[in-house]
């Protein structure tokens, strides 16, 4: 081995001495401020997500709701459900209705169920 390759070696050796310095840098970079911020972004997610599943509950209501809502019969307004002409959602067996979707389905019908 002539000198210039044992130059080129010693290079070679000092550089992957470097890259194994940077690897170990970024896993402790990655361990104190990565992987907090990632924690952090992911509990912030889940505090949305349970926001919006409250919010979400909280717009349901019964049919009993609905009726009182709407000033209809609860009759009638399972009849409706039954047949598909309003908007329901099913939990478990029970019927509800959100308040949104209903408010913009009175607005759109009303000239059809209220006389």
């Amino acid at each position: 081995m002539d000198k210039n390759q044992v130059e080129i070696f010693k290079n070679i050796d000092k550089a992957t001495e470097h890259f194994h310095a940077l690897i170990d840098a970024l896993n402790v970079v990655s361990k104190r401020l990565i992987a907090p911020w990632l924690e952090s972004l992911r509990t912030d997610i889940e505090i949305r997500q349970s926001s919006r599943e409250i919010k979400t509950q909280s717009r349901l209501m019964t049919v009993k709701e609905t009726a009182d809502y709407l000033q209809v019969q609860e009759g009638t307004l399972r009849v409706w459900a039954n047949q598909g002409e309003i908007p329901t959602r099913r939990i478990k067996s029970e019927i509800r209705f959100d308040r949104r979707e209903i408010d913009e389905w009175s607005r759109l019908n009303i000239h059809t169920w209220q006389k």
